[in-house]
């Protein structure tokens, strides 16, 4: 009898140890913390509770984050010429090589977009020229595999980030100040936006475009007809990144050491939140963290007060996160 009872005993002490561990793993897996990219091979494991970084993840020979997304429990590093897969306890799956220039990506409804340039060789930036020296592609990869599903490339155009609404692709034009629709592999229509604005990020809002410029953004509708001005150069002159977050729009203002934060609901302007030369925003388990590559810090908003509540510094310039 005894031994039944120690058995049984012994038994339940196993079952506990199994779901302490368990527990403990899930708190440990990546999905639990913010990832920041440096102008290094490093990716830093950032703990938001503790506002510390509690470990590192080495990407071997990588070139410049562009971006850091998430699919179940993985995390996708893009680089400029690759897509770096993290495991969920940290460590580098697998990297997929791209040859052309990686601009901005997303997941959306199961598949990873990646959206980029190629530049045609001989012709400086400086270059009148330099608007018809790009091609533009879109290359379509299971996120699982990060096998290729479909590329799809266009002559003449420079994009720098795009959205996806609808099966519609919408893509911005640099150089040209324009934003390019896309549906089924081929441009549908097109919209020329204020001149020079330089629109770089392209995000979507129920059924209108959000465009990010270099000193305005604009909300544009689903079919392109027209454009509404949101922010100005009277607000900001170089708007860095954005991000959307429960209705509202932040923005983060290069050179006027400011996240701006713009409900789109009610379209108005409601908070400027000091920032020190602020670069890339991002949203994350109810916060959102702006950067700070100059001043090497990372800021904690709370969005219901869209009051900063924590600063983190670091060592080396912050740059991307995710």
């Amino acid at each position: 009898m005894k031994k039944i009872y120690y058995y049984i005993l012994g038994f339940v002490f196993a079952v506990v140890f199994v779901v302490i561990l368990l527990l403990s793993l899930k708190q440990s897996a990546i999905s639990n913390y913010l990832l920041v990219s440096f102008y290094t091979n490093q990716i830093s494991i950032f703990d938001p509770n503790s506002n510390k970084v509690v470990g590192n993840i080495d990407l071997g020979n990588s070139y410049v984050t562009r971006k850091i997304l998430r699919y179940n429990d993985f995390a996708y590093v893009i680089t400029t010429h690759q897509i770096i897969l993290i495991s969920s306890n940290g460590s580098v799956k697998k990297i997929v090589n791209i040859n052309e220039t990686v601009a901005d990506a997303m997941i959306k409804d199961g598949k990873l977009y990646a959206v980029g340039l190629t530049q045609a060789p001989g012709i400086p930036c400086n270059s009148p020229e330099i608007a018809q020296a790009f091609k533009t592609y879109i290359i379509t990869f299971d996120p699982s595999s990060l096998s290729e599903l479909s590329k799809v490339e266009f002559d003449q155009k420079r994009t720098d980030g795009f959205t996806i609404l609808n099966d519609n692709f919408f893509l911005s034009s640099f150089f040209e100040s324009k934003i390019y629709q896309v549906y089924e592999g081929k441009i549908v229509k097109e919209i020329q936006l204020q001149e020079k604005s330089y629109p770089s990020q392209v995000l979507s809002f129920g059924n209108e475009i959000i465009v990010i410029g270099r000193a305005q953004i604009f909300s544009v509708p689903f079919d392109l007809s027209t454009q509404n001005t949101l922010l100005n150069e009277s607000i900001c002159d170089y708007y860095s990144k954005a991000f959307i977050y429960n209705n509202k729009l932040y923005a983060t203002c290069f050179t006027g050491n400011k996240t701006i934060v713009y409900d789109l609901i009610q379209n108005k302007l409601i908070k400027q939140i000091n920032t020190t030369l602020p670069f890339y925003v991002w949203g994350f388990k109810d916060k959102i963290f702006v950067t700070s590559a100059v001043a090497k810090k990372l800021y904690t908003i709370d969005p219901n007060t869209n009051e900063v509540i924590a600063v983190a510094d670091f060592e080396q310039p912050a740059r991307v996160i995710g």
